[in-house]
């Protein structure tokens, strides 16, 4: 939802990483950063079960990830207006088996090897 001329009222801005890196059955953490141009109380939730801890501006996101299922991750920001931001990161998802380990791509291989990456709809 976009600047509303008849409330006044401006969506969040939200920021946080473009990608992340997650193994199956590891617990990994996540941050963005949400402010509200009207000083609005801003809600985050994710389309994923995790948990959430809020210190200012800045909001953890948690879980663990226990399958190989393709998932898109997204992350809404909302004001109590129902002024709504979202952020969606590329979620790169490893399932290694028999000792082995998984190397984090870099951006450049990112952008090469969609092969490798997980982010489909569930």
């Amino acid at each position: 939802m976009a600047y509303s001329p008849l409330t006044g009222n401006f969506p969040p801005v939200m920021s946080g990483p473009s990608s992340l890196f997650v193994s199956v059955g590891e617990p990994f953490s996540f941050s963005v950063s949400v402010d509200d141009s009207n000083g609005d109380a801003v809600t985050v939730s994710t389309n994923v079960e995790t948990s959430v801890v809020t210190t200012g501006l800045d909001v953890t996101l948690s879980t663990t990830v226990t399958n190989t299922t393709n998932f898109k991750l997204v992350v809404i920001a909302k004001d109590p207006a129902g002024a709504a931001t979202s952020l969606t990161p590329l979620v790169m998802l490893c399932n290694c088996y028999n000792g082995g380990s998984c190397t984090e791509l870099s951006e450049e291989e990112q952008a090469f090897h969609t092969g490798s990456v997980t982010s489909n709809d569930r």
